[in-house]
């Protein structure tokens, strides 16, 4: 997930044009296409929120052919062959989806990915924080019911100024 350094995925009106940065880090990693399409031949499947959804539509499909699950009780424009719509609970869906995908990746939004740390179904998280401050808008966490302990796997800043941490999740409380 995408967000500010201040915890936000976009403004209150869902404006993400913030996001292209134009900052510039020097000592920072160049992100390369062959980079990007390393880390994305591990994910099996994307899920994510009805709101993403169409926000994807929107800027330009990034999920290529692999499968993704809409989580949604609203009827929604089917634009792939691959999209499949699911009006279920996040809960039964996910436990579903992990005896038949290794690596899948909620890409969001805010209500989805805290709902499923909520109900203990998330091992990690990569949280890239861009260099700016909204200072409102819909945060990335909404709630956290439970402690959670993290363990840092990685960090990586990049030439962009985008500082990208990957934690793994060790105890849910």
């Amino acid at each position: 997930m995408a967000c500010s350094i201040d915890g936000y995925v976009a403004q209150h009106d869902s404006d993400t044009s913030w996001m292209n940065t134009t900052e510039h880090y020097t000592n920072g990693v160049n992100l390369t296409t062959d980079m990007i399409q390393d880390y994305l031949a591990q994910i099996s499947c994307y899920v994510m929120g009805s709101y993403t959804y169409e926000l994807a539509l929107k800027l330009g499909w990034p999920y290529g052919d692999k499968p993704v699950y809409v989580l949604s009780s609203r009827r929604l424009i089917k634009k792939n062959d691959n999209v499949q719509v699911i009006n279920d609970s996040l809960e039964h869906f996910l436990k579903q989806l992990k005896l038949i995908h290794q690596n899948i990746w909620i890409v969001g939004g805010p209500k989805t990915i805290n709902e499923a740390l909520h109900v203990n179904l998330v091992d990690e998280l990569i949280i890239s924080h861009l260099p700016v401050l909204l200072g409102h808008g819909i945060p990335f966490f909404i709630t956290n019911p439970h402690l959670r302990t993290l363990h840092l796997l990685d960090s990586k800043a990049y030439t962009n100024g985008i500082v990208e941490s990957h934690y793994q999740i060790i105890a849910n409380e």
